[in-house]
């Protein structure tokens, strides 16, 4: 069994994908979608669903068509799974592929059992991060779970080409995939662990044998990049353990036949809340180090309900970066008022680079353990033309 995994931004399309489905000779192509939310103006994004897999879908879709083995699973549902569903339920009909299984899976999205779930108590990972709930609770916008490999074996022997939900263990696919290819016990962790590991390599063919045996390799012209950074690695159907000599020769190439071991998993699944912290602006602003403190100063003085930080990046360009935050929308825009006033009005002394600064949602991640028992999960496999 053959999978790569690719990543892309919730409005982007990765063209690594289509290299490796036709030179990897794939049997599962995982799509993952983020969400950047340091980046993300308004909230509504996060209750959208990821428009790139549509773009995506307009090369793969041949793949598809002529690899019967190759499956798709991707967390492109986003805060909208439903109507992602429907959107690529419509373009396979429209293009005379409407009789491909595509499955839903739903309940990862809790923010309406949230309450609730926070009620019968939930697992912080950091002290702030429950301090922040609880003084600022009723300011949560988003709340995903990230769902284990269980639902998404479901799907696959339902016979799903196409598997799309809204958040999943970034390792669920590639398990669910070998579970159901190769018939694995749920309680072989070291087999497991392997799987994982090899899940957290992006734009790499990643082959895997019967007796579980995990070996990477590169495809050429796409450009690989392996996220594993940590010795252990606590995923939702097993923990992982690397041996230090191990984590230092890992290489995309290299066997995964060693060196990793597993654990059974804790009975939770991660949680990621996104709460509304209030608004912010950034400015890039050129001018003498001395003049962005007296500036920092000045909009210190000016606005006292705006936290303002002022970095100093570049020492011969005297460029710094000045990130402004406030709880009230009114004193972050009339602290970005008063900056580009002064950039404006001392011309020699602040010269405001790149485009002008806008107030946005200053939107935050916070990340819990819930039990998994708690989640409802629901499986839907439907051909396509039954979707619409």
């Amino acid at each position: 069994m053959r999978f790569a995994r690719v990543v892309s931004s919730c409005h982007c399309c990765n063209p690594a994908a289509d290299q490796l489905v036709e030179k990897g000779n794939l049997d599962l192509m995982q799509l993952d979608y983020c969400w950047p939310i340091e980046q993300l103006g308004e909230v509504e994004e996060l209750r959208k669903y990821a428009t790139g897999l549509s773009e995506q879908l307009r090369t793969l879709h041949r793949w598809m068509y002529l690899d019967p083995k190759l499956k798709i699973i991707t967390n492109a549902g986003g805060g909208d799974s439903l109507g992602c569903v429907e959107r690529l339920a419509e373009y396979l009909c429209e293009h005379d592929h409407g009789e491909m299984p595509l499955s839903l899976i739903r309940g990862d999205n809790v923010l309406a059992i949230l309450d609730d779930l926070i009620n019968q108590g939930i697992k912080f990972e950091h002290d702030l991060e429950e301090e922040a709930l609880q003084t600022t609770g009723k300011n949560i916008v988003a709340a995903n779970v990230e769902i284990g490999a269980g639902p998404l074996v479901a799907a696959l022997h339902e016979g799903a080409r196409i598997l799309v939900t809204g958040c999943y263990d970034m390792a669920a696919p590639s398990i669910a995939a070998g579970i159901t290819t190769h018939d694995w016990s749920w309680h072989d962790y070291d087999t497991l662990a392997r799987m994982a590991v090899a899940a957290n390599s992006q734009s790499t063919v990643v082959e895997v044998g019967s007796t579980g045996k995990v070996s990477t390799m590169k495809v050429a012209g796409v450009q690989h990049h392996n996220e594993l950074e940590n010795d252990c690695l606590a995923h939702a159907d097993v923990c992982c353990r690397i041996e230090d000599e191990y984590l230092k020769q890992l290489e995309i190439t290299s066997p995964m036949d060693a060196g990793i071991t597993g654990s059974a998993p804790n009975d939770c699944w991660r949680l990621r809340l996104v709460r509304h912290a209030g608004y912010k602006f950034e400015a890039f602003v050129a001018s003498a180090q001395r003049k962005s403190e007296q500036l920092a100063k000045r909009l210190a003085g000016d606005q006292r309900n705006c936290d303002i930080i002022s970095t100093h990046l570049i020492e011969e360009d005297c460029l710094s970066l000045f990130r402004v935050t406030s709880t009230e929308k009114l004193a972050c825009q009339q602290s970005l008022h008063a900056l580009l006033n002064l950039c404006s009005q001392q011309p020699n002394d602040f010269k405001l680079l790149g485009q002008v600064p806008k107030t946005v949602n200053n939107l935050e991640a916070i990340h819990c353990l819930v039990p998994k028992d708690q989640i409802l999960v629901s499986v839907d496999t439907r051909l396509a033309n039954e979707w619409r």
